[in-house]
């Protein structure tokens, strides 16, 4: 059986200026829920909206800790196996790694390649707030994508460049089948203050409504 092989990103660039009309149609009218309608109609125009108070800090804590777990879990491992000589276990969430990978270069690709998916980001991935504003953007049938990764964003200088993304769009992960698809991305941000847990966002406006950006922030 001859089968179609996979069409590329650039073959699709002639449908760019479909794009906006595609848009349009993805578009719903308001209804209630978590945002408002000034913020549902910056999404639809911009491509992304800051939401506040979406989640309870204490479910963000919760995730935390259990990245905490599973980060000394892996550090138990390494220093069994003769990668490491300190678990850096008085380091906290936020310091850690960047400290297993000084004597163990790749120990964040080991996490990301973990494929634990811990019960507190399942409570925070299915929070009836976070479920809610999905529903005003996509309607009432709501899929999550079944793929699950912890990927840690340590300095180049400890992760050798593994865990270095540029600017990019997801939908280079998707099938082909999903490129024209609406497809929500929400970002929760840590509560707690750190210089390292920024996310920077291009306005839809500027680049043809390519982008669909969302990002959820707690109080």
């Amino acid at each position: 059986e001859v089968q179609e092989m996979p069409r590329k990103a650039t073959d699709y660039q002639s449908h760019d200026s479909d794009l906006p009309l595609r848009v349009k149609l993805w578009e719903k009218p308001h209804s209630p829920g978590p945002l408002t309608e000034d913020e549902l109609k910056q999404f639809w125009e911009e491509g992304f909206v800051i939401k506040h108070a979406v989640v309870p800090v204490e479910l963000v804590d919760s995730a935390l800790e259990s990245v905490e777990s599973l980060i000394d879990e892996l550090a138990t491992k390494l220093q069994k196996a003769g990668k490491i000589q300190d678990t850096c276990s008085e380091a906290d969430v936020h310091r850690r790694l960047i400290l297993l990978e000084e004597q163990f270069p790749h120990a964040g690709v080991l996490l990301h390649k973990n494929g634990v998916l811990p019960q507190s980001f399942q409570e925070l991935w299915a929070h009836r707030n976070m479920l809610d504003i999905a529903e005003q953007i996509l309607g009432p049938e709501v899929a999550g994508h079944p793929v699950w990764n912890l990927r840690c964003k340590t300095p180049d200088r400890t992760n050798q460049g593994q865990a270095t993304v540029p600017w990019h769009q997801d939908n280079s992960y998707f099938h082909e089948e999903a490129w024209d698809k609406l497809i929500l991305t929400a970002w929760v941000q840590n509560p707690h203050p750190v210089d390292t847990c920024c996310v920077n966002s291009i306005r839809a406006k500027s680049v043809h409504r390519l982008l669909g950006l969302m990002v959820w922030l707690p109080d």
